[in-house]
């Protein structure tokens, strides 16, 4: 807490700040003005006030008042103008490297997300300022503050907490709705109102779902903070009694279910660190699969996504490598010539229909090879095509 004292000979100045969606969002988060006035106060000895909430959204512009020494006040107005005007922004819609996020901005059709991702941030402490750029088809955006400035975040920071904290469960269908049991429509009403409250309580978690009549089926998606306590448990048991055997000297106790541990001072900040460590730890796993004429699908690339999120995971990238050989192939020849073909020419032959695992037949006639599709519904359409080519 700050105490300001106002001199006489005190200096009053108000900064107006343009009433945008970013700028409303950081003064109606009430740590955010509260670090900001503390700040102000300790570097400048100027206080500053900022208006409740209620008038920031009635209000067009945002009115800052300062008080305090003039050159303190002039300091701390070119602070603050400066500290919004080197705002950094990025938009999530990298396809390598923001596929997660752009999988929430294609699915999930509900501002909730914007304020469950919101709360998440400002319970953390961390200053940032979300939208999307549209509530149907846009991407997600996220406004923070430069490292150069005060309350500055890394985008390294940022990431980390989007992939490891946030997660979405999409679409729990419960089908023949219509025609369930009354109790079972009783207890599934209780449920989802007891999360509705949770969601009121906390703010960290939304209920997408939409009900209309003659409902067939009834899909519920989840979109939240995870439980990073039961996470520890079912995972990480061990590598908690190894930290405890560490430190059995110092008398280290650490009970996750009860959302506590034991330690001197000296250690707690080590092992909060060490705790944090197994619940946001990542690994990168790189592997290969060789296979002759391998090509994707669309349909087995989404699988693997499938796979990949089910364990909290997700792609970088899939490169696909290709490499070509140059076989050589027989001159045609009439049936009843054929026999007189080397061994060799023969092996080389099989070798190339073998290798090209999408044909179902090759017709070999003078000076041209023609392509038939195969029948394989897996592989990538191949159209039928007669190509030339220079019989060796």
């Amino acid at each position: 807490m700050y105490h300001a004292t106002n001199k006489p000979d005190s200096y009053a100045d108000v900064l107006r700040m343009e009433s945008t969606n970013v700028n409303v969002k950081f003064f109606k988060n009430p740590l955010f003005c509260s670090s900001l006035q503390e700040y102000l106060w300790k570097e400048y000895a100027v206080d500053c006030r900022i208006p409740s909430q209620v008038q920031i959204d009635d209000e067009i512009e945002i009115p800052i008042e300062l008080l305090g020494a003039e050159t303190a006040v002039k300091h701390a107005r070119d602070h603050i103008k400066a500290l919004f005007e080197m705002m950094q922004t990025k938009v999530y819609n990298n396809q390598n490297t923001d596929k997660k996020v752009i999988y929430w901005s294609k699915n999930i059709y509900s501002d909730s997300a914007i304020d469950v991702i919101q709360r998440i941030f400002d319970n953390q402490g961390v200053f940032t300022a979300w939208e999307k750029t549209n509530i149907l088809s846009g991407y997600y955006v996220v406004h923070y503050f430069s490292p150069s400035h005060t309350f500055h975040v890394s985008e390294k920071s940022i990431d980390s907490t989007i992939n490891n904290e946030i997660a979405y469960a999409q679409n729990q269908v419960i089908r023949n709705f219509d025609s369930i049991q009354t109790n079972f429509q009783i207890e599934l009403n209780q449920f989802i109102n007891d999360k509705k409250q949770l969601q009121k309580q906390l703010q960290t978690l939304a209920i997408i779902y939409c009900e209309y009549p003659l409902q067939t089926e009834l899909k519920i998606s989840f979109f939240g903070q995870k439980n990073m306590r039961e996470y520890v448990l079912d995972n990480c048991v061990h590598q908690l009694k190894n930290i405890e055997l560490k430190y059995k000297d110092d008398n280290v106790k650490i009970q996750i279910r009860e959302n506590l541990f034991y330690a001197p001072q000296y250690l707690a900040s080590k092992i909060k660190q060490l705790i944090n460590a197994l619940v946001f730890q990542t690994a990168t796993i790189i592997f290969q699969c060789i296979e002759n004429a391998c090509m994707m699908t669309t349909n087995e690339h989404l699988e693997i996504e499938t796979i990949t999120r089910k364990y909290n995971c997700q792609i970088d990238r899939i490169d696909v490598q290709t490499k070509n050989e140059v076989i050589k192939l027989p001159k045609a020849r009439r049936t009843s010539t054929i026999k007189s073909t080397s061994t060799f020419i023969i092996q080389q032959s099989n070798r190339f229909i073998a290798a090209l695992k999408m044909l179902k037949r090759l017709s070999i006639s003078t000076g041209g090879i023609e392509i038939h599709k195969t029948t394989d519904l897996t592989a990538p359409p191949v159209s039928s095509v007669k190509n030339h080519f220079v019989c060796f």
